[in-house]
């Protein structure tokens, strides 16, 4: 449970970051985030040290997680022009000791028969953003197990898993808790922002139609 200086603190936060988005218009143009997207999920970009980099300002995006209630947690993902894992860079950072959260989770009240499930939030904003519902969960390993639940009442739940050793982790892992969930491999190497970028809507419409 979030104190409210916790709460408060978050908002303010959210709010100063998204007033710099416009330094991240070239990094969510090359994922293919459009501006009303970044808009709507409020993304920012950092202009101060963070926990576990203290190099972020103007270098990671912040991601907040919105509720109805809220903002009741943040996350940053690394905007610089390398590859992350050659130079173990955190890709992602979050709060520290902040216990994981499902990234969109107004979808789960709001989506009717079906729903998507993203490997990563920038994955599930892109879904959002073709007008399909879909959360995001940030790996496998966060992945808690009272979060079935969640999804028994979908008549159809779509697991989007990235082409690559940790995506065929995530199906297995997330398959064994949603048993009657489709799986949905994206090509080696590619993952959803990639493939929309590559193919269009009309590569999620063949699926998800």
């Amino acid at each position: 449970m979030l104190t409210k200086e916790q709460r408060t603190s978050l908002e303010s936060k959210t709010a100063r970051y998204h007033r710099n988005i416009s330094q991240a218009s070239e990094y969510l143009t090359e994922r293919g985030i459009s501006a009303d997207s970044a808009v709507s999920a409020r993304l920012g970009v950092v202009d101060e040290s963070i926990p576990g980099d203290p190099n972020a300002a103007g270098e990671r995006l912040s991601i907040p997680y919105l509720t109805k209630s809220g903002v009741v947690d943040i996350r940053y993902r690394c905007i610089r022009g390398h590859d992350c894992g050659e130079i173990s860079c955190p890709k992602y950072l979050g709060g520290v000791g902040v216990t994981p959260r499902i990234y969109g989770a107004g979808f789960l009240v709001s989506a009717g028969s079906r729903i998507c499930i993203a490997e990563g939030e920038l994955d599930s904003l892109i879904l959002t953003q073709l007008g399909y519902s879909a959360v995001g969960v940030p790996g496998a390993n966060t992945w808690k197990r009272h979060w079935r639940r969640l999804f028994e009442d979908f008549t159809r739940v779509y697991i989007f898993c990235d082409g690559d050793d940790a995506g065929h982790g995530f199906r297995t892992h997330l398959m064994a808790e949603i048993p009657t969930a489709e799986a949905v491999m994206m090509p080696p190497k590619q993952d959803v922002n990639s493939m929309f970028l590559k193919e269009g809507r009309d590569y999620f419409d063949r699926i998800l139609r």
